[in-house]
């Protein structure tokens, strides 16, 4: 059983422990939960997008969404908090800018292999403790699991310095998935090994700058353009990469000439998906 609810329950009180304890007994004192043995942990965290997470233990799916920060839970004993999640392998973590940590972290995540961050961050990114962030999270996986590595929103604030660390840290990764506004300010060395790239765009142009109204409001590293794919190609090329996806978010796809453009121009194997904005080239 899994509850996540985006926002807090109106009619329950999350002040305290004993709120949330209280909340907690109501499913395990139940005629069916103790006919089954099952128990339940809840999670509250009041600045994530999935502010109230209530499910059985162990968590039941391969899927997790939480924070590294401010989570508030049940009275529960370490060894099962640490127990709990062995069967998550794609965990999902949301940053925001309140790193406080009032609480001792017991949850472990030792089999997880994709790791997606969302942002909350409101705050210049400049500011992110990233360091922190970091020493925080190698205490809650085990990153020499971690093959692949995914930051999808577009538009959302992200620390590079966060992705650099990470980067340098990952011996397994070979799969990373981000916007190539953000790709551009890393560390070449750090990507060279991947076998994966996909990188995301808010729009595509045949030419740069593009002939759209939306044009003012993006850098020119939102804008997929034919001399970048080309670019990129060449490039990425002298990697041991052996897939480079590019992806189009936001706004406008490919255009009706994209196809014969890339017969065209690109001689490598390549997939072109046009309902889902894609174009995948292959080394």
């Amino acid at each position: 059983m899994i509850i996540s609810l985006d926002q807090i329950p109106p009619d329950h009180s999350i002040t305290t422990n004993t709120d949330l304890d209280h909340l907690v007994q109501s499913f395990n004192q139940s005629k069916y939960f103790l006919d089954h043995q099952w128990n339940v942990l809840l999670n509250i965290n009041e600045r994530d997008r999935l502010k109230f997470v209530l499910h059985s233990i162990p968590y039941p799916i391969e899927n997790f969404q939480t924070t590294l920060y401010n989570i508030r839970r049940c009275t529960s004993s370490s060894t099962i908090i640490q127990s709990t999640y062995s069967h998550v392998s794609k965990l999902s973590l949301t940053l925001h800018d309140d790193m406080a940590n009032d609480h001792i972290e017991h949850r472990y995540f030792p089999h997880v292999d994709q790791l997606i961050f969302l942002s909350n961050l409101t705050n210049d990114c400049q500011q992110f403790q990233s360091q922190e962030y970091f020493s925080r999270l190698k205490n809650l996986i085990n990153l020499s699991n971690i093959t692949s590595l995914n930051f999808p929103e577009v538009t959302h604030q992200y620390p590079i310095q966060l992705i650099n660390i990470l980067l340098e840290n990952l011996p397994k990764l070979h799969s990373l998935t981000l916007s190539h506004r953000l790709y551009v300010y890393l560390k070449s060395q750090t990507t060279c090994s991947l076998k994966t790239l996909n990188l995301i765009f808010a729009i595509y142009s045949s030419i740069s700058p593009p002939v759209t109204r939306m044009r003012h409001l993006l850098s020119s590293n939102q804008i997929l353009t034919n001399n970048l794919i080309i670019e990129l190609v060449r490039t990425l090329s002298v990697f041991d990469i052996q897939t480079l996806t590019l992806a189009v978010r936001d706004l406008d796809g490919f255009d009706s000439q994209f196809s014969e453009w890339l017969k065209r121009n690109i001689s490598i194997s390549y997939d072109l998906l046009l309902a889902d904005k894609i174009v995948r080239f292959y080394f």
